[in-house]
Formats: C-alpha cells, sequence, structure tokens
C-alpha cells in the first residue's frame, strides 16, 4: 500500500508530505521491512518535501533527530499524543 502510494506521488512530480507512525504497540521491524522503507526513500529521496513521524519511542525520535538534517525536506517529530499538529503541519501550504 505504502509503495505504489510514494510511487505514485513521486512520478505525477509532486513533492511527497509524509507522515510516519508508529503506534504504542509498534515492537520493531524485520530486517526485511526496515530494509524495503530503506530503499524506497533512497529511490524517491528527492521527492520528500515534508516528513512528519509520530512516535513515542524513544530510539525512533533519536535517530530522527541524529540523521533528520540529513534529508532534503524538512523533518519534524510529534509525540502519539500531538498526531493531529503532525497532521495539520503536513498538510499546511
Amino acid at each position: 500500500m505504502l509503495i505504489p502510494a510514494i510511487e505514485r506521488a513521486a512520478a505525477s512530480a509532486e513533492k511527497i508530505r509524509f507522515l510516519y507512525m508508529f503506534a504504542a504497540g509498534f515492537a520493531g521491524y524485520e530486517g526485511e521491512a526496515a530494509m524495503e522503507d530503506a530503499r524506497l526513500g533512497i529511490e524517491h529521496w528527492w521527492s520528500f518535501e515534508r516528513i512528519a513521524l509520530v512516535t513515542d519511542h524513544d530510539a525512533y525520535r533519536g535517530l530522527a533527530h541524529v540523521f533528520g538534517f540529513l534529508m532534503p525536506g524538512e523533518v519534524r517529530v510529534y509525540s502519539l499524543e500531538d498526531v493531529s499538529e503532525a497532521r495539520s503541519w503536513i498538510t499546511a501550504y
């Protein structure tokens, strides 16, 4: 579901605004899933305009803060209770 949506948006030459949420019960990635997500991000690296990471997992929040500046678009991190704020930011012009 995710890969076709990202590929359609990238093919349309529109910048991608992406809300990525790790829910409270998220236990972590399996190796293959992590590689697929990484490959997708690298293939469409310049297509991302905004990424909102919504999570209360400290490890993912930390990774976003450490590596977020490498992204060509803007990255913001939100807690699960602030998901509405994340959605507003993603859709704001």
